[in-house]
């Protein structure tokens, strides 16, 4: 059993107040805003997965099939298994764990042995802070409370990059302390091959990964130059000896991806698909796809103090903080003294400020953008500013360490030089309690950031990561519908008639209305009480009477031509720029308000 230091134990009630943090802020109210029209859309794909409909892998939109696989575990182990039974708490169940799993990958980046070796890894401290910018960022809370494909996405790569780092560098060096080289080369290869069947920007993560690996390389070589030592022989020899575990890596992830984009055997064309999807998504890219917007727009989202007319530093998602910390890694790498920085750290901060810059470039540079694309971009910027700032800190360390040992080495020998300044001691020691006080303070403004932009704001558009999201009001649509087919029972029950169906919805812009209604929506089952049609000339029935009537704008006016009967207009803002009427049968209407004044009255 291993001794129990003073260290370890601040190591550890720091990592658990960073994982109690990233918990929190991802899992508290988790279900409490309106899914996002692309979150219906995926959970109604996932339902026939859990309804045992099979998947079989779209090449056209939705991207991989890694999630919808997970969530259906969770679904079956939550008993949600139909599409009325889904809540969005369970729903968003999934990308939330991997949002967690992503703030704990930095600790795979922790060293096994001295630095001064120049091993694998890189300290602890300097990880606790990236793992901290990791659990209070804004905008990776926010995209973990979504259930799209980003977040598991960038948690599966950013697992496996430092685990294949890990096994190319144990391999060079032949150490197998550190965890050897074919478990993690076996590891890393499997997350890879989860981020491979998850999206398909994967490729520009490894371009970028690729450039912060020849930065990595440049600054060896000149390194290498400037001390008269040769480079091209040992690069040889690195690249041989690295060739077995990226074999191994490349087999683990390729067994990984097909067998879920091959729907573990039932649908092959899904692998030929996988292929051919990048040419469609390439077309996508290029146009926009209605998601074109300019080259500066994610500055502005990321580092911005606010994102349009009306959007105030409230609403900055604080990003700032971790790009000042990575500008403080590279002034820490530039200096001629290494002090405060192993030699890991300083590669691992090149490699992590190229990685970020040049992904961050390529995102800017395709007209097609959203928001949560950023996320790729962040967790090599919270590494480099773990970095900076743990190693700012380290740096005031050592130099009271010294000081302090210069003391002591005077308090034994008085005829010795003399005893440090009190002064200068006393500046260090308050520098170090600045610096963390100060790395504190950041983590708390991200923390406030997070939880507003995540919670109270989590669905307003003046939030710059709410991107088109679904209106908080589209929940009283579902409220209203429930109302009136208690109406209409209560009607038939005394002798009236019931409509075929409960709702009848008219709009080419129709999600999340079919996950907000999936308690009377089965689709394909003509036990449906609810029906969607794009425009009402598709709609067959001669007149209609349904209780609710839903339109969009562009059918509005060809669909009250047709209504029959009386019927109360009440409009509705799906989501920023889309309008939606629903009209409501008056007589149902006047049975509801009856039942409100009744109960308003108890």
């Amino acid at each position: 059993m291993g001794k129990v230091t003073t260290k370890g134990v601040c190591v550890a009630l720091t990592l658990a107040a960073v994982l109690a943090g990233a918990c929190w802020l991802r899992f508290a109210d988790i279900g409490a805003k309106p899914l996002h029209a692309d979150e219906s859309e995926q959970a109604f794909t996932l339902s026939r997965l859990v309804e045992g409909g099979g998947y079989r892998y779209d090449p056209r939109e939705h991207h991989g099939p890694v999630l919808y696989y997970a969530a259906a575990a969770v679904m079956r182990l939550a008993g949600r298994n139909e599409f009325a039974a889904f809540t969005a708490e369970t729903l968003r169940l999934t990308p939330a764990v991997f949002g967690v799993l992503l703030t704990l990958s930095f600790l795979l980046w922790w060293r096994r042995k001295d630095p001064a070796s120049g091993a694998f890894g890189v300290g602890i401290a300097l990880l606790l802070v990236a793992a901290g910018f990791a659990a209070t960022s804004p905008v990776a809370v926010y995209y973990s409370r979504y259930f799209i494909q980003e977040t598991p996405f960038v948690a599966c790569f950013w697992l496996a990059v430092p685990l294949l780092w890990r096994a190319c560098s144990n391999a060079v060096r032949r150490d197998l302390r550190g965890g050897g080289v074919l478990p993690p080369a076996v590891a890393g290869g499997v997350f890879f091959g989860l981020a491979l069947a998850l999206k398909e920007t994967w490729v520009l993560m490894v371009a970028a990964g690729a450039a912060g690996g020849a930065a990595v390389a440049a600054d060896e070589f000149l390194t290498r130059r400037r001390n008269a030592r040769p480079f091209v022989k040992p690069a040889v020899g690195a690249l041989r000896r690295m060739a077995k575990p990226a074999a191994v890596a490349a087999a683990a992830a390729a067994v990984t991806a097909v067998a879920f984009l091959s729907s573990f055997g039932a649908n092959w064309q899904g692998v030929a698909d996988s292929v051919l999807t990048y040419f469609g998504y390439a077309g996508k890219a290029a146009g926009g796809a209605g998601h074109d917007h300019p080259f500066g727009w994610y500055w502005d989202i990321l580092f911005g103090s606010s994102v349009g007319a009306g959007r105030g530093s409230l609403f900055a998602p604080r990003e700032i903080f971790a790009l000042a910390g990575a500008a403080l890694a590279l002034a820490l790498c530039a200096l001629p003294k290494p002090g405060a920085l192993s030699r890991q750290a300083r590669r691992l901060a090149v490699f992590c400020v190229v990685c970020a810059a040049t992904l961050f470039l390529l995102y800017s540079l395709i007209p097609y953008k959203t928001p949560w694309l950023m996320l790729g971009v962040l967790p090599p910027l919270w590494l480099a500013a773990g970095i900076g700032y743990g190693g700012l800190l380290r740096w005031f360390v050592l130099m009271a360490r010294d000081e302090v040992a210069a003391v002591f080495r005077s308090a034994r020998n008085p005829r010795g030089p003399a005893s440090p300044s009190g002064w200068r001691l006393s500046a260090q020691l308050a520098a170090i309690a600045l610096t963390a006080a100060g790395v504190a303070a950041l983590l708390i403004l991200q923390w406030k950031s997070a939880s507003l932009l995540s919670r109270r704001f989590g669905s307003d558009e003046r939030n710059p990561l709410a991107y088109v999201h679904t209106s908080d009001s589209v929940l009283n649509v579902a409220r209203r519908v429930a109302q009136f087919d208690a109406a209409e029972r209560e009607l038939a029950a005394a002798g009236g008639g019931v409509s075929p169906l409960l709702v009848r919805s008219y709009s080419a812009e129709y999600w999340p209305l079919p996950w907000e209604l999936r308690r009377w929506w089965r689709d394909g089952d003509p036990r449906t009480r609810v029906g969607f049609w794009r425009s009402p000339e598709l709609d067959p029935s001669p007149a209609l009477d349904a209780p609710v009537v839903i339109t969009g704008s562009e059918c509005d006016a060809a669909v009250r031509a047709r209504l029959r009967g009386q019927y109360v207009c009440d409009p509705y803002a799906l989501r920023p720029g889309v309008l939606i009427n629903v009209y409501l049968r008056a007589d149902l209407l006047r049975i509801v308000n009856g039942e409100a004044k009744r109960e308003h009255r108890r």
